[in-house]
């Protein structure tokens, strides 16, 4: 809408919670398309964040070759990263940074 070259964008998915740690209720699974949502391997549902997060940056038209998806789990990694998933109110926090260039 403001006139960035989608062809010239790029994108990082950071660190964020795993499939297998990200367990939600029906009613935050509902909030996302089946495709993302896993029904069938855990008691309650899981979400793929990282999977929706890279489907949202494709739908945008960003192409596949200029998203790069960290692989570590803010949950497992809990020497490295904050979780308020697993550390509460007690949780530091972390930070999103978006750099515009001359192209």
């Amino acid at each position: 809408q403001l006139g960035a070259d989608i062809a010239g964008c790029k994108a990082f998915i950071s660190p964020c919670i795993s499939l297998k740690n990200f367990e939600v209720g029906n009613e935050v699974a509902d909030q996302f398309p089946d495709e993302f949502v896993d029904f069938n391997n855990y008691k309650k549902p899981h979400i793929n964040l990282k999977a929706f997060l890279n489907h949202q940056l494709k739908e945008a038209g960003l192409e596949g070759t200029n998203i790069e998806i960290h692989p570590e789990c803010t949950i497992i990694e809990e020497h490295k990263y904050y979780s308020y998933r697993r550390e509460g109110d007690r949780s530091g926090r972390m930070i999103a940074v978006i750099q515009l260039t001359e192209g």
